[in-house]
């Protein structure tokens, strides 16, 4: 019998209890409630999305968000796909172990680093535009140094992103109304996301990959011979279409000015 496996669970439980312990989580001020009823949910939907329309940077920031998560779960959800199309599984599991070093490292350096103090959503834009290059680079070609690379450089900046996005919503709602507008957001995330895997393989099966076989669509043009044909590249096509429509929404985001200066017309709901 094999005691590895539990014991490594058993540890990482015990430091996951023990950080709990030690970090002091502040509790807002509970505020009386009606009783719970159906018609409760919908009230602290509408809460949520009145709370947001009244600070209209913090709900382009969630649409930007929104976007962005569709984009990079039609990706993520063809992952293996794309590489046991071309690829052993033993490929596919130095791929992920190569990933998993890198969401690991970019976790500590989150960690280490605290995130910046200042024009922390230009921060995040330029993250999110950033690790967006390693979506490109993993659908470029067949070598499985392209996804390898590629896919690290993403779950690696990742990490950080997603540190400093959680602080910037942290620091501009109210703690009374977190509960709310945090259950609005990861409800958009949860309807999102399967969204997008739906999506994801009618669209490589019926659309990309027909295009990038041999004799395809686009097999013997430019895009053909940079991203190579056969099976799998329409996969490699959808990454580096998905990486560049998230490029444009970032610049898009980025030109906005309520998205740009929200740090600077919503002020901060707890003091740092």
């Amino acid at each position: 019998m094999d005691l590895a496996s539990p014991t490594i669970d058993f540890v990482t439980y015990f430091f996951a209890i023990f950080a709990l312990l030690i970090v002091r989580i502040p509790q807002p001020q509970a505020e009386p409630s009606p009783r719970q009823h159906a018609s409760q949910v919908l009230n602290d939907i509408n809460f949520g999305l009145n709370y947001l329309r009244e600070r209209p940077g913090l709900l382009g920031l969630l649409a930007y968000y929104a976007t962005v998560n569709f984009f990079l779960s039609i990706t993520f959800v063809l992952t293996t796909p794309m590489i046991l199309s071309r690829h052993s599984a033993s490929v596919l599991g130095v791929i992920q172990m190569i990933m998993g070093m890198g969401a690991l490292a970019g976790g500590l350096a989150a960690s280490a680093w605290g995130g910046p103090k200042t024009r922390r959503v230009q921060v995040v834009i330029g993250g999110i535009m950033l690790y967006t290059v390693g979506i490109i680079i993993a659908g470029l070609r067949v070598n499985p140094a392209f996804p390898a690379v590629g896919i690290t450089i993403n779950v690696f900046l990742l990490s950080i992103v997603q540190s400093i996005s959680n602080a910037i919503w942290q620091s501009k709602v109210a703690p009374e109304a977190q509960g709310r507008v945090f259950s609005l957001r990861f409800m958009l995330a949860t309807i999102i996301t399967p969204l997008a895997y739906l999506t994801a393989g009618p669209l490589a099966d019926w659309v990309f990959e027909p295009l990038m076989r041999q004799g395809g669509a686009l097999a013997n043009t430019w895009v053909g011979i940079i991203l190579e044909t056969g099976s799998g590249r329409g996969i490699g096509l959808m990454w580096v279409l998905a990486g560049g429509i998230i490029v444009a929404t970032s610049l898009l985001a980025y030109l906005n000015p309520r998205i740009r200066r929200l740090e600077q017309e919503v002020p901060d709901a707890i003091a740092e």
